[in-house]
């Protein structure tokens, strides 16, 4: 993310591939139009750009920061995410970090602890991180705001009771061993050609990690710390089983921090028992997943889909095939924080196509359309399109596969 001004200009061009006059057509937008889902598509547009460095020195140019601020106060909800999302991405940088502390930023976003909307408060935690200094730690800090943080986190440890507890059995065969040897080139003659094969101990510790990251606490988990002891060897053959309990839970900021108990214990051929146990500390955004059956994951994929294909609001996935279709490479954690990861993964990719987007979505589609919106879409761990609301701010109009200008009036 972070780069030099001249790495960035050579890889989006000198002008920044006509950035500065799209995000000059979005403001404007913004403020003219009377239509609240436009302003709220606008607005998540704003807050996404607002994330890469490129586009830092366009938003400053274009007072982007301050109508991001005056809009905490809105009384739309989903403007006051987008906005409070926005300065969360820009407040990193050093000269929009002064002006947000200039200008009452830490009072306006602090009013925002209080908040019932989750997502809300999650980003004023972070934002209020990021601006913690010398001369606003106090204020930070204070003990009204300390008193929110502490009630927010006692809701969300709901989700992490302590006691909670999961367990797996798996039957470690020969080709488990051989197909981790193969994976990681550790063909240590103990695992492979011995008398009684040892299960490489990094195998056992890659089954405690589907627990972690699957079950408890589930998908968003990141370990960051491990202990781990192997009192007496696992064979290839013996019955394992893998345990996972909750001892503690804290929170800081927006992070999660679990303990966790783990035991992995297997059956000898005398069937005695012999276990090893490991101490874990994790972090997760996400709840607790109940589930017991494990999907594939789905890479990060970016989908474009005409307003025709869907109804608004609605949870229901999209109808036909999408106009634009890009899978990337990259996977990301199975949370609110990956869904955004992936969603500005694909506007680096589709903002390169907008001066060209009429051409390309007329020709993609197999129909005609009439003063339609091209909508993001994103799949990001499940096989299922999410809506981001982020749209290009135009509408489109197609015949035979080619554009045409869409008539003022239908």
């Amino acid at each position: 993310m972070f780069s030099t001004k001249e790495q960035l200009i050579k890889k989006t061009g000198k002008h920044g591939i006509g950035r500065l006059s799209f995000l000059e057509q979005l403001v404007n937008e913004y403020k003219t139009t009377k239509s609240r889902d436009h302003k709220e598509q606008v607005l998540a547009n704003l807050a996404n750009f607002a994330y890469d460095p490129v586009n830092y020195e366009f938003l400053r140019r274009l007072k982007v920061l301050e109508l991001f601020m005056i809009t905490l106060d809105d009384s739309n909800p989903r403007l006051v995410e987008f906005a409070i999302g926005g300065i969360c991405n820009i407040s990193v940088e050093p000269y929009s970090r002064e002006y947000i502390l200039r200008n009452h930023g830490v009072r306006l976003i602090s009013n925002l602890l209080s908040r019932s909307e989750e997502h809300i408060v999650i980003s004023a935690l972070t934002t209020l991180l990021y601006l913690e200094a010398k001369q606003s730690k106090k204020e930070i800090a204070s003990p009204t705001n300390v008193k929110q943080i502490q009630k927010f986190a006692n809701e969300a440890l709901e989700n992490l009771k302590i006691g909670n507890r999961v367990s797996i059995q798996r039957t470690v065969t020969e080709n488990d061993v051989l197909g981790f040897a193969k994976l990681t080139n550790d063909y240590n003659p103990i695992h492979i050609n011995s008398t009684r094969n040892i299960v490489h101990g990094a195998f056992l510790n890659g089954l405690l990690s589907g627990i972690l990251g699957t079950k408890l606490p589930g998908p968003g988990t990141v370990v960051v710390e491990q202990i781990i002891r192997y009192p007496k060897p696992c064979y290839v053959g013996d019955t394992v089983e893998i345990s996972v309990e909750i001892t503690s839970a804290m929170m800081y900021s927006s992070t999660f921090f679990v303990l966790l108990l783990i035991s992995i214990a297997h059956a000898l051929d005398d069937n005695s028992i012999t276990e090893s146990s490991s101490s874990t500390t994790v972090t997760t955004e996400t709840p607790v997943s109940s589930s017991t059956t494990e999907a594939p994951i789905i890479a990060c994929t970016c989908g474009v889909f005409l307003s025709g294909q869907f109804k608004k609001g609605s949870k229901e996935q999209p109808k036909g095939n999408a106009a634009l279709l890009h899978d990337q490479s990259d996977t990301f954690p199975c949370s609110n924080v990956g869904n955004k990861m992936c969603t500005n993964k694909c506007l680096d990719v589709i903002v390169k196509h907008l001066p060209n987007s009429p051409s390309i979505l007329c020709g993609s589609i197999d129909r005609d359309c009439h003063k339609e919106r091209a909508y993001l879409f994103i799949k990001n761990c499940k096989d299922e399109w999410i809506n981001t609301n982020l749209s290009a701010g135009r509408e489109y109009c197609c015949k035979d596969g080619l554009p045409y200008k869409c008539p003022l009036l239908s």
